[in-house]
């Protein structure tokens, strides 16, 4: 997949989260994992499992910083590994903030949402 294309898929992929269009999400991460409903499965279970940790307020996990960074589009996922895993990808903007800041705070700047900073 074109890095264009991921980029897109993952907007698409977070849209319809927020707007809580399962339709979309389903085509979408099906488009993401080329079809594979398993890849797909474990996809979605990654997700109960950040999801049900962030219920339970536990404190941050690198699992939880990345479905953060994803959720604010400082990365993309990009498929997913051998374990089930997502693998992720810096984002356009996320390798700008990169760029942008220190080594040493290269990681808090990722989970930062500069839109809603600037609103």
């Amino acid at each position: 997949m074109y890095i264009h294309q991921l980029s897109l898929t993952n907007q698409i992929i977070r849209s319809a989260l927020k707007r809580f269009d399962s339709k979309t999400v389903t085509s979408s991460v099906l488009l993401l994992v080329n079809g594979d409903e398993d890849k797909a499965d474990q996809l979605a279970e990654w997700f109960r499992k950040v999801a049900e940790s962030c219920k339970r307020g536990e404190h941050m996990t690198s699992d939880i910083a990345m479905m953060r960074m994803w959720q604010i589009g400082n990365a993309d996922i990009k498929g997913i590994d051998e374990d089930g895993e997502p693998i992720f990808v810096l984002t356009y903007s996320g390798s700008e903030i990169v760029k942008e800041v220190p080594k040493d705070k290269v990681f808090h700047a990722l989970l930062l949402d500069k839109e809603a900073k600037s609103a």
